[in-house]
């Protein structure tokens, strides 16, 4: 039995994908920015034994902030590769299509690009 391949279509929803890129923007932003707030929070406790417990507890503590960090700095570079991408691919693709042009709800292609007929006289 063989398989059969089918034909494959690529779409996506590149506003979503785009918006979803700018939260893990945000996302990235609060992570870095969450070192900074522990590090507030120690002074703000201005306690010589609390403020070194806190700095121990961080340093030796495995809440893994970077890795994930790093994970959506690397998703969203490449969602914003995709955005770009996209458009590119689309812009390029508009911009090779024949100019059309509408008559009373019909579509009249631009004849004027194609080939002469075998004839050797272009209509």
């Amino acid at each position: 039995m063989t398989s059969r391949v089918e034909p494959t279509t690529f779409a996506c929803d590149i506003d979503a994908v785009e918006a979803t890129a700018r939260k893990l923007d945000r996302v990235l932003d609060d992570l870095r920015n969450s070192w900074a707030r522990d590090d507030d929070y120690a002074k703000a406790l201005a306690s010589r034994k609390i403020e070194p417990a806190l700095n121990h507890f961080r340093e030796k503590s495995t809440d893994q902030r970077e890795k994930i960090a790093g994970s959506v700095e690397a998703l969203a570079r490449m969602l914003h590769g995709l955005v770009t991408g996209v458009r590119e691919v689309d812009a390029a693709l508009a911009a090779s299509l024949p100019e059309v042009q509408q008559i009373d709800g019909s579509l009249i292609r631009d004849q004027s690009s194609r080939p002469a007929p075998s004839g050797g006289r272009a209509p």
